[in-house]
């Protein structure tokens, strides 16, 4: 069976009663999970050369994004601890399992302390090693993307049973060239925007049952 992921982002702008409407859009459209993010301005780092982009020979090689401008748009759009509690609580309330993404170390154990029925780590982050350490003995599921990974990046996390794979009860791996298999180690995952309607989401679940698709609820 097909897994579907109603992803918010951070779509909610901040709004508890904004995201307990996309949890019930969610759970009305057939999601199995709601995902949400778990991102602190505070731990934003600054890079000087996103302040103005690098640029060489007409090609962007670094996009222009000014760490202050950005940190201003995230702390608007920081939700606490409380509201993470909230969030669950209003999943499991609409029959939903409750996600979020961890983007850094600083939270793992704040987030550990909920009733989470699983943790999404994203492409980026598929080769940082020591975050993903922290997850894998704080949480029993992992959802690991891969969008963004490169190969070598995925075949070492592969290489290394006794830190990810060997110790999750399912690691699911979202890259494109990855065919559909029953292996419930290695399953293929599509990113829909906008938010797909339960007819479609059925359909796409039939057709690969053994696929996580991702939805993102506008």
């Amino acid at each position: 069976m097909g897994i579907i992921i109603a992803e918010l982002c951070q779509n909610h702008l901040g709004s508890r009663k904004t995201m307990q409407k996309m949890i019930e859009a969610a759970a009305v459209a057939g999601a199995d999970y709601v995902k949400t993010q778990s991102i602190r301005a505070e731990f934003l780092s600054h890079r000087p050369r996103f302040d103005k982009g690098v640029v060489e020979n007409g090609i962007t090689k670094v996009i222009k994004r000014p760490y202050l401008k950005e940190y201003e748009r995230l702390c608007l759009l920081d939700i606490d601890m409380d509201d993470h509690r909230w969030f669950i609580k209003q999943c499991h309330d609409m029959g939903v399992k409750a996600m979020t993404t961890v983007f850094t170390r600083g939270v793992v154990d704040e987030l550990a302390e909920m009733d989470w029925d699983a943790i999404k780590v994203a492409s980026y982050d598929c080769a940082s090693f020591p975050l993903l350490r922290d997850l894998k003995n704080r949480f029993k599921k992992l959802f690991i993307s891969t969008g963004a990974t490169y190969d070598d990046e995925i075949e070492e996390v592969e290489k290394t049973p006794n830190i990810i794979i060997g110790t999750l009860t399912h690691l699911y791996l979202s890259k494109e060239n990855i065919s559909f298999d029953d292996n419930p180690l290695l399953t293929g995952s599509i990113s829909c925007t906008p938010m797909i309607v339960s007819s479609t989401v059925s359909a796409f679940v039939s057709m690969f049952p053994n696929t996580t698709a991702v939805a993102c609820v506008p």
